[in-house]
């Protein structure tokens, strides 16, 4: 393609040069060889060579360009065409692929042509070629405004002189080196980060990275990915260098990227995540058979583009944004056929540079905080902060994607999690899951599980093989050891096992109660497990039997996380019931948190309760919903949110749905609950109830005991101050007081006791001083929740750095501390009479008079 150019007698604009590794690509197109033998197939393509690397980056470049609205056209210098050339032409590098045929995801009825199988790249015996590319830049690299290089490890970077990149330290134009394979290494880079670092971006793809042997995961999380990432830059020797450059930019294809920049200015470089939360790294890849190549050149184009629109500030925000649209629109519409009557394929060039010029869908651009011992960052902490109870009410009534827009959601099957552990560990077992389906592994694939009675331990594994294999593995088998009374039994059922996987699908087996006791042995089943776990084989009688390809899950009933495992016993008695052997032939664990909070410090129990509660109405009274719009009343839907705990974990609240009046109904109203006496199966009926019934406390009525509150705070202070008008107080303040107002009634619940207009209250109620201390409790518990998690305690507090010197449990808060609580109690009373309410008992209460 020859260089875009303005039209005769305009202005010259910007020179942007792009060198680099240039590759001949021979795309070999993989066709069926007739209707009646569909299953065989011949390379019949490809006999047409197309410009590859740096040329095809080139020309990407220079046709997007030249479309760009509203901008002075760009003069474009792509590397030279290389004429006339044969397959195995020593002085070119010449890449080999076979492609294959996929319906077009486009609409069209194009076949999309991607990548079947990568054949690899032949090296140039001559450097001719190269030398040409490097004179090339070393003639305009003094006059370019943006210098656009394609280091693919094939001799341009071997070839750097240093003269020419001091010869553009006058002009300073933005240079965008383009790294695959050795990341950061050899003469180019050594000239480029000694001369050009602070105007230097460097692109390269996650894969390419984690081929030098950094330590990155793979789509367990996006948080988890990104911290990774960001220590392996700043601290890995071998990567540190990257951080040390203006920009890098991370590409996840299709996914996402990482932009991680450097402040002169600043100890450490920041570092900004950019993805889509409905996938996870690699999702959008499975969506589409197979891949393609060249979606790093699309976000390499994307910044070329940006960098000429405003090349002061660039936004390479929006660069990212841009590249991500264009290499999904190529993933999906693949290569295409290179013209009529030809049988060899070509990157879509007029397409994508069309996606380039084009608006594009915004990805969730998030900033990453350095990997800290003191804090768990989730994204879903970022966007939630301080309102997690109307975000888990909002989540329940418009549906996760609408209330938890920008927070990575996991979904498998029909379970769906914003939990950033549960995510990993369920993304963690799909893996395992996926890898064991591909693999000849003939033992059975053994997994853990673990979380309270009731937390979903079993609903989960099985939506999670349900994503991942389909109809591969079989309908779940479930034995509860807790009911089996001998080894006979068990052998039993591993013929059962046995059966099934004869049948040609993978049983999928649930072993639950598996830490049960065998015949008063602490776990005695243990040393039963370790060979068929192993080897695949057990002992019935005097005969061996295979087991076959299985797929092991094992239900813990006594531990709620994998460290308590065996924690009841001692060191020694663990080792004789076989527990470190049995934990070494696992291969992965999931620990299921379920609907009920796991100490104070557990923010986003409300958020599980929300996504369980909205996946049992969707299931069980579809009738409810208004398109995706759940029709709820406010107080059924706080009393799910907010009672102290479900007896049975997630069985318990789906008994509550199940037990309630809603055959024919339209909406879940008070009506619809269960009796008294069937909710106390599975809640403390009374609070159930009283979060029911309490008042909304929204709109002027918040107003008025908010302003209550602060005058009541204001007055009991020592001292003479003036009294700060509420509407003068910050804005946090402001909503500190309607925070604290808000948790009145259901403190008020706890106690058994309601506010009602003073004018109806024949009795007022005081509280006493046994409820204060109760209450007090309470009134810190929902202070530590608000916060939010991040804050840690500190002697002095330091609102700045999340430093508070009551960020304490109650048991540990000194008395001083406490007090603060328990007059903010006391002084309830006197804050809903400020506002025209009082105090009325509805029942008694252990401790009431």
């Amino acid at each position: 393609m020859a260089s875009s150019d303005p039209e005769p007698g305009a202005h010259p604009g910007p020179l942007v040069v792009v060198a680099g590794d240039v590759t001949v690509d021979w795309n070999l197109a993989r066709r069926p060889v007739s209707a009646q033998a569909q299953s065989q197939s011949q390379s019949d393509g490809g006999r047409a060579p197309h410009r590859g690397g740096a040329a095809l980056l080139g020309d990407l470049i220079a046709l997007t360009a030249a479309g760009m609205p509203d901008r002075r056209p760009a003069r474009v210098s792509p590397p030279e065409p290389f004429g006339t050339v044969a397959p195995g032409d020593g002085r070119h590098n010449h890449s080999y692929a076979v492609w294959n045929p996929a319906a077009g995801g486009d609409g069209s009825s194009a076949p999309a042509w991607r990548v079947g199988t990568l054949l690899g790249t032949d090296r140039a015996r001559s450097d001719e070629r190269t030398r040409q590319e490097w004179q090339r830049l070393a003639s305009a690299a003094a006059r370019a405004d943006v210098i656009v290089l394609d280091d693919a490890d094939l001799g341009f970077r071997d070839l750097s002189d240093a003269t020419v990149w001091e010869a553009t330290r006058a002009r300073r134009p933005w240079i965008v080196l383009k790294q695959s394979r050795r990341i950061a290494q050899g003469p180019l880079w050594e000239h480029l980060t000694a001369d050009a670092a602070d105007r230097l971006i460097v692109v390269v793809a996650i894969d390419d990275l984690r081929a030098d042997e950094i330590q990155v995961s793979r789509a367990l999380s996006w948080e988890r990915t990104a911290q990774d990432l960001l220590w392996e830059l700043v601290n890995a020797p071998a990567m540190n260098a990257l951080s040390q450059v203006a920009h890098t930019l991370v590409s996840f294809g299709p996914s996402g990227a990482m932009l991680v920049s450097r402040d002169a200015h600043a100890p450490h470089p920041s570092c900004t995540l950019f993805y889509d939360p409905a996938i996870a790294e690699g999702g959008w890849e499975l969506e589409h058979a197979d891949g393609v190549m060249g979606g790093t050149d699309c976000l390499v184009a994307a910044i070329a583009c940006r960098l000429l629109g405003r090349p002061e500030t660039p936004d390479l925000g929006g660069a990212v944004e841009d590249g991500v649209a264009a290499a999904r629109l190529l993933h999906v519409r693949g290569y295409e056929e290179a013209g009529p009557g030809r049988t060899d394929l070509a990157f879509p060039l007029d397409a994508v540079a069309g996606a380039l010029r084009s608006e594009s869908e915004p990805l969730v651009a998030v900033a990453v905080p350095e990997p800290s011992a003191d804090r768990y960052w989730t994204i879903l902490e970022d966007r939630c902060r301080g309102a997690l109870d109307a975000t888990a009410a909002d989540v329940v009534r418009r549906g996760p994607s609408a209330a938890l827009a920008g927070v990575p959601l996991g979904r498998f099957a029909s379970l769906t999690t914003a939990d950033r552990s549960e995510i990993e560990s369920f993304r963690g077992v799909a893996a395992l899951i996926g890898e064991y389906l591909t693999s000849p592994a003939t033992a059975p694939l053994c997994i853990g599980v673990f979380g309270p009675p009731g937390a979903g331990k079993s609903f989960g594994v099985k939506q999670v093989a349900k994503a991942v294999a389909g109809g591969r593995v079989s309908s779940a088998l479930e034995f509860n050891l807790a009911q089996l009374g001998s080894t006979d039994e068990l052998a039993d059922a591993f013929h059962v096992v046995r059966d099934t996987a004869l049948s040609g699908r993978i049983p999928l087996v649930f072993w639950d109660e598996f830490d049960s006791d065998l015949m008063g042995e602490p776990l005695g089943w243990l040393r039963h497990f370790l060979a068929p776990m192993q080897d695949g084989e057990f002992r019935h009688g005097q005969l061996t039997h295979r087991i076959g390809r299985a797929i092991f899950v094992f239900a813990g009933g006594t531990a709620a996380r994998v460290e308590e495992f065996g924690r009841g016993l001692g060191e020694a008695d663990f080792r004789r019931a076989k527990g470190p052997d049995f934990v070494s032939r696992l291969r992965g664990f999931v620990d299921v948190l379920g609907p009920n909070a796991h100490g104070p410090q557990d923010h986003y129990a409300v958020i599980r309760r929300a996504l369980l509660l909205r996946a049992i109405l969707e299931r069980q009274a579809p009738q409810l919903f208004d398109g995706s719009r759940l029709r709820i009343d406010s107080g059924v839907l706080r009393a799910f949110l907010e009672v102290s705990e479900y007896r049975h974990g997630a069985r318990s609240l789906e008994a509550i749905v199940a037990s309630s009046h809603l055959a024919g109904a339209s909406t879940y109203a008070r009506s619809a609950l269960p009796p008294t006496a069937q909710l106390g199966l599975h809640v403390e009926p009374e609070d159930f109830e009283s979060l029911v019934q309490h008042p909304d406390l929204e709109g002027a009525l918040l107003e008025r005991l908010a302003r209550a509150a602060h005058r009541v705070y204001e007055e009991r202070l020592p001292g003479s101050r003036t009294l700060v008008a509420f509407d003068d107080l910050p804005s946090y303040q402001r909503e500190q007081n309607r925070a604290n107002v808000r948790d009145i009634p259901t403190k008020l619940a706890r106690i058994g006791c309601v506010m009602v207009p003073a004018s109806a209250a024949a009795a007022p109620t005081e509280l006493t001083a046994d409820e204060v201390e109760r209450l007090a409790e309470d009134e810190h518990a929902r202070w530590l929740r608000d916060l939010g998690p991040g804050w840690q305690y500190g002697a002095t507090s330091d609102p700045e750095r999340r430093i508070h010197e009551a960020y304490l449990p109650w048991p540990a808060l000194p008395d001083d501390q406490r007090d603060k609580d328990r007059e903010l109690v006391r002084r309830i009373p006197t804050i809903i009479r400020e506002a025209g309410y009082a105090i009325v008992r509805t029942h008694r209460m252990p401790g009431a008079p």
